[in-house]
């Protein structure tokens, strides 16, 4: 009689008891393949969430809503995250693409899907901060921020956002200029908008 009995380790087993053999296979491959699976995707979804801040960064403008009339469909959702980086794109080739900066983020819940020229966005509490720079709309930016919570939509160069936000900061660039405090501000010029305590609506001309 032969049963096969489910262990955490080890190789395949047989013992005899009262002349019985006992087949023991591992199979604690199964539960840590699991965690060999999803840990490495825990650890990207986050990634993705912190990867955020830098979009606020470097925004695409209405031409890079048109490049992505194209994009196909994709979705994350992060718990806790936390992160930091610095990026310089495009700096050796003086492109009209060329970007730089850094920024740091934290929070707890992020879900983001986005497809076409579409996106959605919400999250739970976070703080993040950034300074960079865009040589495709000739402009700076820097700001610091800390949200109890928010919930955002875009389709092509318009976005709503709902949420309770505290964001301070200012941009500036040859077509355009933005500034908050506490969540509340204007921006005027290429993008066009308005925010009461991280509530807003906004909408890039060009």
């Amino acid at each position: 009689m032969c049963c096969q009995i489910w262990m955490l380790r080890g190789a395949v087993r047989k013992c005899v008891l009262s002349g019985i053999h006992l087949c023991l296979p591992s199979c604690a491959q199964h539960p840590i393949k699991k965690a060999t699976i999803f840990k490495p995707l825990f650890l990207k979804m986050a990634g993705q969430a912190v990867q955020l801040t830098r979009k606020d960064l470097v925004e695409p403008g209405l031409l890079g809503s048109v490049n992505n009339v194209n994009r196909s469909g994709n979705a994350f959702a992060a718990g806790t995250y936390a992160g930091a980086d610095a990026f310089a794109d495009g700096l050796d080739k003086a492109g009209l693409d060329a970007a730089a900066g850094a920024y740091a983020a934290a929070g707890l819940g992020c879900a983001r899907a986005e497809w076409s020229v579409f996106d959605a966005e919400a999250k739970g509490p976070n703080a993040s901060a950034g300074a960079g720079a865009s040589l495709s709309s000739v402009s700076a930016k820097a700001f610091a921020r800390a949200e109890i919570a928010s919930a955002s939509a875009s389709a092509g160069p318009v976005k709503a956002t709902v949420g309770l936000g505290l964001d301070t900061g200012v941009g500036i660039g040859v077509t355009g200029v933005e500034a908050k405090v506490l969540g509340t501000g204007i921006s005027f010029g290429r993008k066009m908008g308005i925010s009461l305590f991280g509530t807003g609506f906004e909408f890039n001309l060009w």
